[in-house]
């Protein structure tokens, strides 16, 4: 992730063969509606994921699983915070540069098709 700035940074985004992750959020949030309708979905998820790593997401339902895997998947853009995919930041990427990601980088079973 290039725009680490100290050795408290690089060593907190290291998995623990001490390689860059190849998939890691900082601060990552997803709101939906404002004011008094607001309901933060994903609320300040932190993650480091090293390449062969397995992940399970698990919660109740409700709980925001979607939400982070469509953030992670680059189908769904975040309210704050950061997306790392082998190590492009693919929240500011505009949609051609996603779709083309999503393409040739990412794979997804949506939960209507398993």
């Amino acid at each position: 992730m290039s725009e680490l700035t100290g050795p408290r940074d690089r060593a907190a985004d290291q998995g623990e063969t001490g390689s860059a992750p190849v998939l890691a959020t900082r601060a990552l949030c997803k709101d939906h509606g404002r004011d008094t309708g607001l309901v933060r979905a994903v609320d300040g998820v932190d993650l480091a994921v090293a390449a062969g790593e397995t992940l399970a997401v698990m919660g109740p339902s409700g709980c925001g699983k979607s939400t982070l895997l469509h953030l992670l998947g680059g189908l769904d853009r975040p309210s704050a915070g950061e997306i790392w995919l082998s190590g492009q930041r693919i929240d500011r990427m505009g949609e051609r540069a996603l779709a083309r990601l999503r393409r040739e980088a990412v794979g997804f079973v949506f939960q209507a098709f398993h």
